[in-house]
């Protein structure tokens, strides 16, 4: 049974492998952008006995694929350690807070400045359910930003963000890199959890595609290494 430290350890060792086999979902820490405090946890409840009952997902066996399906822990990291059942894992990230398109200039986004030397080797954001999450490298870091479709629309916010945006101390327009729901996903069947990991310099940004409101994975997507 893999506990909360575990699957810590699975996502840093391996994190499109633990994507693929856990379902995972991030809370938001309300208006709270930088390193933050959260905990990894497994969702569940408690019932009248006292006891866990875990919530868990089929996914494929290793060996004997979908001959011999095995039922996963689903996974929250939480701003709030309550959010969770049984044994939590600390763990320190970086939060990228969520901005509404109608209250930015898509020219200049405001944008998180996530290093690639110091601090959390974690970074998680809130669900993406229409959703557009946006990065670009840097020397030193990677700018990050996640923009509600405040506004507009789901399918016109990614496209106008690639074809016209820029991130505030970022380069040029086009120099970004957007997944959001045109080309990344479609939110009328699908939500997303975004999860980065800091490996010797090099932050890997993943989609986790779910069915909307489902707990069960569709894909896993690594959409930016740099």
């Amino acid at each position: 049974m893999t506990t909360a430290a575990g699957a810590l350890a699975k996502f840093r060792n391996d994190p499109a492998s633990f994507l693929a086999n856990y379902y995972l979902i991030n809370e938001r820490a309300m208006r709270q952008s930088g390193p933050t405090q959260y905990w990894l946890g497994a969702l569940g409840y408690v019932n009248l006995q006292g006891q866990t009952v875990y919530d868990r997902t089929p996914r494929p066996g290793s060996i004997l694929g979908t001959w011999r399906m095995h039922n996963s822990k689903n996974f929250k990291f939480a701003r709030n350690q309550g959010a969770v059942v049984g044994v939590t894992a600390p763990v320190m990230v970086w939060h990228v807070d969520v901005v509404g398109a109608a209250s930015i200039n898509v020219a200049a986004i405001p944008s998180l400045q996530v290093s690639r030397v110091g601090g959390p080797d974690i970074m998680v954001t809130t669900l993406l359910n229409g959703c557009t999450f946006v990065c670009e490298a840097r020397v030193n870091d990677v700018l990050m930003a996640h923009v509600q479709p405040t506004g507009t629309t789901a399918a016109l916010l990614e496209p106008n963000i690639t074809a016209n945006g820029a991130l505030t101390n970022g380069g040029p327009v086009g120099s970004l890199t957007a997944f959001g729901g045109n080309q990344g996903y479609n939110p009328g069947v699908s939500d997303v959890t975004i999860v980065g990991l800091r490996n010797q310099g090099v932050w890997s940004l993943y989609a986790q595609i779910h069915p909307r409101n489902q707990r069960s994975i569709t894909q896993v997507v690594n959409f930016f290494n740099g």
